[in-house]
C-alpha cells in the first residue's frame, strides 16, 4: 500500500479573462450569441483592466498574441449576434470593445510588444459592423 501518492503536474489556474472566453465559447456553440458576445466583451475588458489601468508594478497580465483566440471569438459573436438580432447593445458593446483593443494595443507597442492582433481586431470589429448593417 503506498502512502504517497504521485501527482500528476498541476496545471495553472486560468485567469479570469480566459474563464469568461471559455464561458462565452459555451453560449457561443449553444447558439446564445448575445451572451457569448457579452461574455467575450467582459474578457476583453479584464485583459484591458491587467494591461493598461492597473499599475505597471502589479500587472499580472502582458498583451499577448495568446489574446487572439478570445478577440477571433468576440468578432464571430458579434457577427452572429448582428446577423441573428440576439443583441440590442451591439454596437455599443463594439464600439467600447474597440476602444480597449486599441489601448492595449498601444500599450503592447509601448512595451516593444507586438501589437498586430489588437490592430487586426479592430479592423475586424468594424467590418462585422458594416456587415451586419450597424
Amino acid at each position: 500500500m503506498a502512502i504517497f501518492r504521485k501527482q500528476a503536474p498541476q496545471t495553472p489556474p486560468l485567469q479570469i479573462p480566459d474563464q469568461l472566453a471559455t464561458r462565452a465559447h459555451t453560449l457561443y456553440t449553444q447558439h446564445k450569441f448575445g451572451g457569448a458576445l457579452e461574455l467575450y466583451a467582459e474578457a476583453i475588458d479584464k485583459i484591458h483592466t491587467m494591461c493598461v489601468v492597473a499599475k505597471p508594478e502589479s500587472r499580472i497580465r502582458t498583451p499577448s498574441e495568446s489574446d487572439a483566440a478570445i478577440i477571433d471569438g468576440f468578432v464571430d459573436a458579434l457577427g452572429a449576434a448582428l446577423a441573428t438580432n440576439q443583441s440590442a447593445d451591439a454596437v455599443s458593446i463594439a464600439s467600447r470593445t474597440q476602444g480597449y483593443l486599441t489601448q492595449i494595443g498601444q500599450e503592447a507597442a509601448r512595451q516593444g510588444i507586438n501589437a498586430t492582433v489588437y490592430i487586426a481586431g479592430c479592423e475586424s470589429i468594424r467590418t462585422a459592423l458594416a456587415v451586419g448593417g450597424a
